[in-house]
């Protein structure tokens, strides 16, 4: 399973779940933390990943401008790196 993770931060939602998900692409709105990323992946604290883009949309335009049918969305608060992490889950669908 591929995953992206929008407002990645510094990138601890990902390493958490490093061992679960295949490639990552992680994305943020700020230039800092996108810095920091980078230099985790050049150090190899995370692997299989990559920096997406600096983002200035929300994720379900992202989506959708890719051409995906939105077919579920899950938001909630969720046990994670930090004591609670905002956690948005869902489900796409190229259309044929």
């Amino acid at each position: 399973m591929r995953m992206l993770e929008y407002d990645a931060g510094t990138g601890l939602v990902t390493q958490a779940l490093r061992d679960s998900v295949g490639p990552v692409t992680l994305a943020d709105t700020s230039t800092g933390m996108r810095e920091v990323v980078h230099a985790k992946i050049a150090a190899g604290a995370l692997t299989d990943a990559r920096d997406g883009c600096h983002l200035t949309r929300r994720p379900a335009d992202l989506v959708r401008g890719a051409g995906f049918a939105i077919e579920r969305v899950e938001s909630r608060y969720a046990a994670g790196p930090k004591p609670w992490t905002w956690l948005t889950e869902g489900a796409a669908v190229k259309p044929r």
